[in-house]
């Protein structure tokens, strides 16, 4: 399929812009939960204690436990676009893996451009 072919199939595209907002709203709200968590576990953690924050992958169904420590968390969540994860739990259409831990992994969404493209990479390709 061509990129003229792609660019002209307006319900796929509007479907996967739909899809990918909606996994975008589900990772913004898990981590927006694990902020609040971080900030009652904060003062009450040593050092190298570990909490449990929700996975914060795209699944909506997914409620899995993540364990960190609050600096980990912190570390993660230094860059706006970084998402911890439970090992596996990654949408490589819509994100990357930047580091991979025994207890968890991080992502970085693409963003909205480069989604696209690999769309239209993949789609030349199939």
């Amino acid at each position: 399929m061509s990129e003229e072919e792609f660019q002209g199939d307006d319900a796929f595209l509007d479907w996967q812009r739909e899809r990918a907002r909606r996994v975008e709203k589900n990772e913004q709200e898990f981590r927006a939960y694990n902020e609040r968590r971080e900030q009652l576990e904060k003062p009450t953690l040593g050092e190298d204690e570990l909490a449990p924050f929700v996975c914060e992958c795209a699944d909506a169904a997914c409620w899995g436990a993540v364990q960190l420590s609050v600096e980990e968390f912190e570390a993660i969540h230094a860059s706006d676009n970084h998402y911890s994860v439970l090992p596996g739990h990654v949408m490589p259409e819509f994100e990357r893996v930047v580091e991979r831990h025994n207890r968890y992994w991080v992502v970085a969404k693409f963003t909205p451009a480069e989604v696209r493209q690999r769309l239209v990479t993949h789609s030349d390709q199939s």
